[in-house]
């Protein structure tokens, strides 16, 4: 995860694009997108306008503070 890429967060013009959607993209709809590697890749939309989609292809965690609370149940010794 680690931290935000703002390199990862662009612009791709509509008219590039073969999305197939029912609706609208919506900010906040995940997409999966085939990139010129063949490869597909889960983006996060964040800003829709009629000739672009801002969006951000960070894994959803990274940036954020992960907090986690353990119970030791046992310790075992060699």
């Amino acid at each position: 995860m680690g931290s935000t890429r703002k390199k990862l967060v662009f612009k791709l013009k509509r008219k590039n694009l073969d999305l197939n959607l029912p609706d609208e993209p919506e900010p906040g709809q995940v997409l999966r997108l085939s990139l010129p590697t063949r490869q597909k890749s889960l983006v996060a939309v964040k800003e829709v306008t009629k000739t672009t989609l801002t969006v951000d292809a960070n894994h959803p965690l990274a940036g954020k503070d992960l907090w986690y609370e353990i119970k030791l149940v046992q310790i075992v010794e060699d």
